[in-house]
């Protein structure tokens, strides 16, 4: 990875860092607030309600998730062990998605980079990670982009979104299909470019007791003659590790397994079938897989490209490989329960590895839109009784006579009867309804500003 991708963002941060405001004016709006908020809740409980909805569906499920999520022991205990999280195929939308424009791409992109953003920033200060592994396909669109400035634009998204908070973290990139095509229809100048931007797609490094080899099979799937092919095919026939640590591999394609092979008890879609199409390839062709365990040997590997999780183990010259296929990052790629993976390498042992499950997004929108059903539902009823309540009894005029021991008019109470829902009553409704909506609306623009902002 070049040492400058986050550095142009971690100047304009420190600029910025000046610019808050008083803690005192702070507190003085917050206790200003609050008390407004205390008032509004009593005589309209749904406020209440929605924004304890709100703080628990945009604040708090993300961090329960996450925090469910621990580090794997080793089988053996070391010093230092090196704690890696590993990203499978966030694949950023852009116009290229879902065929969309306007106002509904840029929805679009903003709810699918906030979901990650969020996610990822609360996973960096809860897990504190030595080493982020992203496994390829970052932009959906990315080897699309004829245009370097469009590309750019987009580059600045996966930085944004994926912001590292710890100059200390160490960052590794795969290359995916959608980063740069696949086999001999990889584009050269996409392939260029993610060499410039993320580094080389092939390479080996030490992460504790342990051998990290990186390996561009998306470009290795092709024919002799391309530089991406050539590149790859020299990495792959010279690699030798003197150190002869033990290996992880890094593919973005999952390597050949046979049509009925399971993929345990975490998978949500089918199991995985070799198939191709525009750009893509299920899995590595049987011939290249088995050449890739022969020569790299490694006793973990991990892919991406299939959005959903997956362990097998190869048998290959009598070594076994356990292959885990890491869930998609994002909400969007059709995998309701997005995720990531926690990944331990110990400085003695073998290494460990635990999935984890991000908060399903798409079924907190359908939550939303069912409480506020619920919600209009019972303002109506709740309305008329405040109503009611507030004219529990009336006062007779004396055409209907005094009473005959205190000469007052006499009082009539209305306890008996049936509650009315009429205008009174549905402009009750339009003003409670505008609290809940003025309030909770309120509180998700702040906690959306909060995790798109800090």
């Amino acid at each position: 990875m070049s040492s400058d991708f986050y550095e142009a963002q971690r100047l304009k941060r420190r600029r910025s860092a000046g610019m808050r405001p008083k803690t005192r004016n702070m507190y003085r709006a917050f206790l200003s607030v609050s008390r407004n908020l205390i008032r509004l809740s009593i005589y309209n409980p749904f406020v209440l309600l929605w924004i304890v909805n709100v703080f628990v569906c945009e604040v708090w499920l993300s961090r329960a998730y996450i925090g469910r999520c621990s580090w794997p022991a080793s089988d053996q205990d070391g010093a230092n062990p090196i704690r890696v999280v590993v990203i499978a195929d966030p694949q950023l939308t852009d116009a290229y998605s879902y065929s969309q424009s306007g106002l509904g791409l840029a929805l679009t992109q903003f709810y699918s980079d906030l979901y990650m953003k969020r996610n990822f920033k609360v996973l960096q200060s809860k897990l504190e990670p030595d080493v982020v592994v992203f496994l390829g396909d970052i932009m959906d669109g990315g080897r699309e982009w004829a245009d370097d400035q469009v590309f750019e634009e987009e580059l600045q998204r996966v930085r944004r979104v994926f912001w590292i908070r710890s100059p200390k973290t160490r960052v590794l990139w795969v290359a995916g299909n959608h980063d740069i095509g696949f086999g001999n229809k990889v584009l050269p100048d996409a392939y260029a470019r993610f060499r410039k931007t993320f580094g080389e797609p092939n390479y080996a490094v030490d992460l504790a007791n342990f051998t990290v080899v990186a390996l561009d099979t998306v470009s290795l799937s092709g024919t002799p003659g391309p530089i991406h092919y050539d590149k790859a095919r020299t990495f792959l026939d010279s690699f030798k590790d003197p150190s002869q640590k033990s290996r992880v591999l890094l593919t973005h394609i999952p390597l050949f397994r046979s049509h009925d092979a399971g993929c345990g008890p975490g998978r949500r879609h089918p199991v995985i079938h070799q198939g191709a199409g525009y750009q893509y390839q299920n899995l590595v062709v049987e011939t290249l897989s088995e050449e890739i365990l022969t020569k790299i040997r490694p006793s973990i590997v991990l892919s991406g490209d299939d959005h959903d999780w997956c362990e097998y183990t190869h048998r290959v010259g009598g070594v076994e490989s356990i292959e885990h296929t890491i869930a998609t990052f994002s909400w969007m790629q059709g995998n309701h329960y997005p995720g990531f993976a926690l990944l331990t390498l110990p400085q003695a042992g073998s290494p460990t590895l635990q999935a984890c499950t991000l908060a399903p997004q798409l079924r907190i929108y359908i939550w939303y839109i069912f409480l506020a059903i619920l919600t209009f539902l019972l303002l109506i009823p709740y309305s008329a009784y405040q109503i009611r309540r507030k004219s529990v009894s009336y006062v007779e005029i004396p055409l209907f006579g005094y009473n005959q021991l205190s000469g007052l008019p006499r009082r009539r109470s209305n306890v008996g009867e049936r509650w009315k829902v009429d205008a009174r009553t549905w402009r009750l409704v339009g003003r409670f309804v505008g609290e809940v909506l003025g309030m909770s609306l309120g509180m998700y623009m702040l906690f959306i500003m909060w995790d798109w902002t800090v």
